[in-house]
């Protein structure tokens, strides 16, 4: 707030002294030039790169936007988890980067900062083995036309890809413009590898919850308590070669049927033997139901039991939740309309007593390897929501967003102890950190002449006593001009 006090008139100076500071402050505070930044996903059944371009707003979070979400090019289903050469990385990165030149032709990718993030495809392998493929990483990405720091090439823990999802599903569906717990959205994503859950609990329960993943979510007006947690071999396919074992349907001779593959499907990829289809939706309901495992022993009054018998923060009834990947695409391919764990149900049923080719038929979007073990995964999808974490009654919605949107928020935008650090001394700037420099030296150099212009009215307009202070509204989004 600016307050003018007048001994004698003196509307002129305050108008004069008022208007450069207001033309002055919000090029000082507000550049709108446009930032990028690129992450590779380095899943477990593929990689994707993302690129992203974010304008900075006047207010709260900038609006993002992936120039290659439509890009087929910059994805493919070679993990690196699988790699075992430089040869193999190289053959796995090296046609994201082709794609990524091709996206912008305008851009200059030599100022765009590159992460890798592995998740749990790379989790799961020995620390030794991680090291090398991500050293095989850093050097092909090295060669590369972005900007790169090997400290960016990284395999990240579970609870932070979960952190990453919450941060991605809460900036799209309200760029954090709520001060309240209940007004966020709850994340579950289930991958290939692991299953990632992430909610806003309470300030009451977050005190009374020990040992767990909770991270404080800070941002203009309000601080968060973020749990954020993952559960190995929960995801789809890791999920279905577990319960497979643990039926030992490879032990008899010949293999037991497998209730859960599509009748006259046959399949070698998630067991030692050639297993043949026998699905009911029944038999298949019980085969996944047994092996969530939600009997947690112990529990204190702020917890509830989840997948794997692990206790977490008790989850705040009604609060909604979005759900990423192998969800989202489940309601995309057979075409449910309606998400909820009834319409899920009704799917599930329809599909289990079908044969491979009878699904195929009505379901067109489906290709035949992952249509066979269709009937499997939506139920699994189904019974973790249902058993799994209690969600029946809680309002659902799929959305084809995953973490990298979180992930770059959190390394680039958000005020963060995980932010990448983009200071003169580590790295270059691109356009848009150079336009905001250029403005805010504008913007000093305004405000040098309101001191020279107050300076000048004090020395040589006596008539005039000015005292100035100044205060941003609520929302730091503008000065007014007042008179007492």
């Amino acid at each position: 707030m600016i307050h003018a006090k007048r001994s004698t008139g003196g509307s002129q100076a305050r108008c004069l002294l008022g208007a450069l500071i207001v033309a002055s402050l919000p090029l000082a505070v507000y550049p709108t030039a446009p930032l990028h930044a690129a992450v590779i996903d380095a899943g477990s059944t593929g990689n994707r790169l993302h690129l992203f371009k974010w304008t900075p707003t006047s207010h709260g979070l900038p609006v993002v936007e992936d120039l290659a979400s439509s890009a087929t090019d910059c994805s493919n289903h070679q993990p690196l988890a699988q790699a075992t050469s430089l040869s193999a990385v190289n053959d796995a990165l090296q046609g994201l980067l082709t794609c990524a030149a091709s996206l912008d032709k305008n851009l200059d990718l030599a100022v765009v900062p590159l992460t890798l993030m592995a998740t749990a495809g790379m989790r799961v392998l020995p620390y030794r083995t991680q090291e090398q493929v991500m050293t095989w990483a850093s050097a092909v990405l090295s060669r590369g036309t972005f900007l790169f720091d090997p400290s960016r090439v990284q395999v990240i823990p579970g609870s932070q890809e979960a952190y990453f999802g919450w941060v991605s599903a809460n900036y799209l569906a309200h760029g954090f413009q709520i001060t309240d717990p209940a007004q966020t959205l709850g994340m579950i994503d289930m991958g290939g590898s692991s299953l990632e859950i992430a909610y806003a609990v309470p300030t009451s329960v977050a005190g009374q919850i020990k040992g767990q993943p909770i991270t404080q979510f800070a941002f203009p007006g309000s601080t968060l308590h973020v749990f954020a947690t993952s559960f190995a071999e929960y995801g789809s396919d890791a999920f279905n070669q577990h319960r497979v074992t643990a039926a030992g349907l490879c032990n008899a001779s010949p293999p037991t049927p497998d209730p859960c593959l599509l009748v006259n499907a046959m399949d070698t990829s998630v067991a030692t033997c050639e297993l043949h289809g026998a699905a009911s939706y029944d038999q298949c309901r019980a085969s996944v139901d047994s092996n969530l495992h939600t009997d947690c022993p112990t529990l204190s009054a702020a917890e509830t039991c989840s997948l794997d018998n692990t206790p977490i923060p008790a989850i705040p009834s009604n609060l909604p939740f979005e759900l990423h990947a192998s969800y989202y695409w489940a309601f995309t391919d057979l075409d449910i309309t309606s998400v909820t764990t009834d319409a899920m149900t009704t799917a599930a049923q329809d599909v289990c007593n079908k044969n491979v080719a009878q699904v195929l038929a009505k379901y067109p979007h489906l290709d035949a390897p992952n249509a066979n073990w269709t009937c499997e995964h939506l139920l699994e999808e189904l019974l973790v929501l249902e058993h799994g974490f209690d969600l029946s009654q809680h309002a659902l919605n799929t959305s084809q967003a995953g973490w990298a949107i979180g992930a770059a928020l959190v390394s680039f935008v958000l005020p963060s102890s995980d932010r990448v650090d983009h200071t003169c001394a580590k790295h270059k700037y691109d356009g848009g950190h150079v336009a905001a420099i250029a403005i805010a030296c504008l913007s000093i150099g305004l405000l040098l002449s309101v001191f020279g212009t107050w300076y000048f009215l004090s020395k040589h307009r006596q008539q005039y006593k000015i005292e100035v202070q100044l205060q941003p509204d609520r929302n730091g989004d503008y000065i007014q001009l007042s008179e007492e």
